[in-house]
């Protein structure tokens, strides 16, 4: 933790406590029709990683970076989707999703 972070947690301002907080760390997920993972880092500036989901139809894998825009958290994803075991339709896919 730094001093940033707890001024922020003082204010009660979470939002900016998590990304003033240095972390990284995996993760997994799993659901009925799909597993997947990944990886992420908070150097205190940025906060990106990168993921895969592994699904009965379709694939997914790429990166992300987590952001504060508008007083919203936005997460900013480039990655590809494919059929599943079909690459070669593979489509690049640029979306923000606000949380």
């Amino acid at each position: 933790m730094t001093w940033n972070t707890i001024t922020s947690l003082l204010r009660g301002d979470l939002k900016g406590a998590m990304f003033r907080t240095m972390l990284r760390g995996t993760y997994n997920m799993t659901c009925a029709a799909w597993t997947g993972g990944g990886a992420f880092i908070n150097d205190g500036e940025k906060f990106r990683g990168n993921f895969t989901i592994n699904g009965i139809e379709t694939f997914f894998g790429g990166n992300f970076t987590l952001l504060e825009e508008n007083g919203r958290m936005v997460i900013r994803a480039d990655y590809i989707w494919h059929p599943q075991g079909k690459p070669s339709e593979a489509k690049r896919v640029r979306k923000d999703f606000y949380m």
